[in-house]
């Protein structure tokens, strides 16, 4: 295992590892709160208990935490897209995090992202992409990312809390948007964490010349079901499960599928009958390289679906002279956000830090480069 010394909470340093810090490392020093915004609450029940039982391994907050939910805010195409805040209560000027996501803004987004970076010192702004969580619109996976996340942006320099300084973050789905946000980068955005991340939906989809079809059902019921909430996505995957060997037995698939998730999936449908890399369907579903360099920090697994996608990509970035950064752990597509947790936190926190905090952050946080456990 390589070890290399990440930031943790303003005023020491700790050692990447998979386990937890022997001893506490010193208190940090907590800035001076800030009252809570007007249409700002406290953060959700579940959240602030996760913040209790979950805070094992991970730098202790340097702020408490607000949410305004439910903001409307116009998309590329003029349909809403609802969007949550997460808001540093502390004195001074924040950062800002943009995670743009297909799966809900709640449970794990509110409180992976949301309560504990906002806890961190920076704003953070959750939003639900077109046709999923209350968004306007109609899902169609990827189609919009690019318009989307420029409107976000946009949005953004409305903001009077917003200083310019912009980041992103979010795995899977949720770093393809970023990558298609960074093929034409706003000034604003100088860092990026790509935790197991897509940016080609053919190659995810076709790994191998032949259709995924397990993680193609499960992705399809996640988006299908997560704005319902968890109890919704348990319900999505419980039926799932006592339809996916009915499925995987029938042919043809397009006929043998929909029992899965109630229904016909249009974009499903597209998926199964666009199976040629070439054909225009992925032209739009295939996020570009960057004009602009952005500091990018990639994330995967040697067991995730993703690992492929993340080395080609830090091969490019690396080759061309940007500054990039690979971590890669004893992880699948998913455990990175469970038993790998604190080491991806303290990651993705020493990377923004350095990359969006004053100069006197600089070369403090992971460096460009490697890392493997």
């Amino acid at each position: 295992m390589t070890k290399s010394a990440q930031d943790g909470p303003v005023g020491y340093r700790t050692p990447v590892s998979e386990s937890p810090p022997a001893s506490e490392p010193p208190a940090p020093v907590r800035p001076a709160a800030a009252g809570k915004p007007p249409g700002a609450r406290s953060l959700p029940r579940h959240v602030r208990v996760m913040r209790r039982i979950s805070g094992r391994g991970l730098p202790k907050p340097l702020c408490a935490v607000a949410v305004e939910p439910g903001i409307e805010v116009p998309a590329g195409d003029g349909v809403t897209m609802l969007t949550d805040h997460y808001i540093p209560l502390a004195a001074g000027s924040w950062p800002t995090l943009l995670v743009r996501s297909p799966y809900g803004r709640g449970f794990p987004w509110d409180y992976l992202f949301g309560a504990l970076f906002a806890g961190q010192g920076f704003h953070v702004v959750i939003q639900s992409c077109q046709g999923t969580g209350g968004s306007g619109g109609e899902l169609e996976p990827l189609r919009h990312e690019g318009a989307d996340g420029q409107a976000a942006v946009a949005w953004l320099r409305e903001q009077d809390w917003f200083t310019g300084v912009l980041g992103t973050i979010g795995p899977s789905y949720l770093g393809y948007v970023q990558w298609a946000l960074a093929a034409d980068p706003p000034p604003e955005l100088r860092a990026m964490v790509v935790q197991v991340g897509l940016h080609d939906l053919h190659a995810f989809l076709y790994r191998g010349g032949t259709f995924a079809l397990e993680d193609a059902l499960q992705g399809t019921a996640a988006m299908l079901s997560f704005d319902r909430g968890f109890a919704g996505l348990v319900r999505a995957m419980f039926r799932l499960l006592r339809r996916h060997r009915q499925v995987e037995r029938t042919l043809p698939l397009i006929d043998a599928y929909p029992p899965a998730f109630g229904g016909r999936v249009g974009f499903f449908d597209q998926w199964l009958t666009h199976p040629d890399a070439d054909d225009p369907y992925w032209t739009g579903r295939r996020a570009g390289a960057a004009e602009r360099a952005v500091a990018t920090s990639l994330v995967s697994g040697w067991q995730d679906i993703c690992l492929d996608q993340t080395l080609e990509q830090y091969r490019r970035l690396r080759d061309g002279g940007q500054p990039v950064r690979l971590l890669v752990g004893p992880w699948t597509h998913t455990s990175a956000f469970d038993k790998g947790w604190p080491v991806v936190f303290a990651d993705a926190l020493g990377w923004l830090r350095a990359h969006l905090g004053d100069e006197t952050d600089r070369g403090d946080g992971p460096q460009p480069g490697a890392a493997a456990h």
